[in-house]
């Protein structure tokens, strides 16, 4: 008989860990009852949480993320009257309920002894995130707009993580989730952290009912170049190009990713699908026609210059680089003009190319008229120009202009 007694007395010892605890859950869950004591329902839970005897158990987390409900209602009862609160208590604890009926959800897919799951909490955790996805987004937004970036992007997050849980598999995902990843990108480029950011971007660019994928598509280039990943940065550029051909942004990023590596006939090509896809933007004829310049193929760039200028008869940029080409061309023909051996050649070479320097000077003059603040790049061109073709006064003018620049 004593050792049957003894057996019984060591089993029960044993279980009194589980049972403490299990009190524990019970005890926060009655703390809860009004008048709440929530100070005393967040100890009971958070030991209960932490003990491996219940850590283990939805039920523990389903009845966690309905004390810090509690907690962030009963703060935010205080602001709505009024009262003295604190924002971050409001924003931890709408994070750590949903993280808590997260966890519940996760915890009821895992097989017991059996090989048996469970669903027991399903209804009651939905609803419970029901409860919670407009306050997230709404205190994500007012974190975000106090510049309260950490938190900002916590509330975020839960937001985001309503939709990937276990059990909303089934549940449309509305246009608001793939807002609170705009925002969370927004929010995590702010914060320099890329690699955040670069996870929700890859879902969100393909987001159909989305309608700032191409911003998306921009960051996420941006971001991978940050983080040193061209390739995958260049494949992104090109999904985007096909989605949005008319984003200037990601035509020119694509056009300098070439120009940089010395492939010119691939920014080229580029630039040319960017001029069908907008036929009356001067730009991309102005950035085809400066390759061609650069390479000292004048005509050809003034050719394309005078595209640029029939589209936009004020592109500051068309009307500067067209004199710029115009006045290369000329600095070049009197370099070749001065090994000239004949006297009368070479005279006759020089008032030839002067005209050259003429042309120059009008488009010039014209794009000086049109910078709001003067251009170092059309200054040094207007002093090479009014020095050959002997305008003194000018040329003074000028050179006192880049003294002050």
């Amino acid at each position: 008989m004593k050792k049957i007694a003894l057996s019984l007395l060591a089993l029960t010892l044993a279980a009194a860990p589980a049972f403490s605890q299990k009190k524990m859950i019970s005890k926060a869950n009655t703390a809860l009852i009004p008048p709440a004591d929530l100070s005393e329902a967040k100890k009971a839970i958070e030991a209960a949480m932490g003990h491996e005897e219940t850590s283990a158990n939805p039920f523990t987390f389903v009845v966690a993320g309905k004390v810090y409900k509690a907690i962030y209602d009963a703060e935010l009862k205080k602001r709505m009257l009024g009262q003295a609160y604190d924002s971050k208590v409001i924003y931890e604890n709408l994070v750590n309920a949903t993280n808590c009926y997260t966890n519940a959800a996760e915890l009821e897919q895992v097989p017991d002894a059996k090989g048996k799951t469970t669903n027991k909490w399903d209804k009651e955790i939905k609803k419970a995130y029901k409860s919670l996805q407009d306050p997230l987004l709404t205190e994500g937004y007012a974190a975000h707009k106090a510049n309260d970036l950490d938190n900002a992007f916590k509330l975020y997050e839960a937001y985001i993580s309503i939709p990937r849980s276990s059990i909303m598999n089934e549940e449309p995902v509305d246009s608001s989730y793939y807002l609170a990843e705009y925002l969370a990108v927004n929010v995590a480029l702010q914060k320099k952290e890329n690699a955040k950011a670069i996870k929700y971007m890859f879902e969100l660019k393909d987001a159909d009912k989305f309608d700032k994928g191409n911003q998306v598509y921009v960051w996420l280039v941006d971001a991978l170049q940050a983080e040193g990943d061209t390739a995958k940065s260049l494949k992104v550029l090109e999904q985007g190009l096909k989605k949005y051909p008319t984003d200037t942004y990601m035509i020119a990023k694509q056009v300098n990713y070439y120009i940089d590596r010395g492939q010119r006939d691939k920014a080229i090509s580029y630039l040319d699908d960017a001029i069908k896809a907008n036929p009356n933007s001067a730009q991309f004829y102005v950035v085809k026609a400066d390759l061609y310049r650069i390479d000292k193929k004048y005509d050809e760039a003034i050719a394309i210059y005078e595209k640029a200028l029939s589209v936009d008869p004020k592109s500051v940029d068309a009307l500067n680089n067209i004199g710029g080409a115009y006045a290369s061309k000329g600095q070049d023909a009197d370099a070749a003009a001065s090994a000239l051996k004949s006297d009368a050649a070479f005279k006759k070479a020089k008032n030839e190319n002067t005209k050259l320097f003429e042309k120059a000077l009008g488009y010039l003059e014209q794009a000086k008229a049109l910078y709001t603040t003067p251009n170092i790049d059309n200054v040094n061109r207007l002093i090479v120009v009014y020095n050959r073709l002997g305008k003194g006064p000018e040329l003074q003018e000028m050179l006192k202009l880049k003294k002050s620049l």
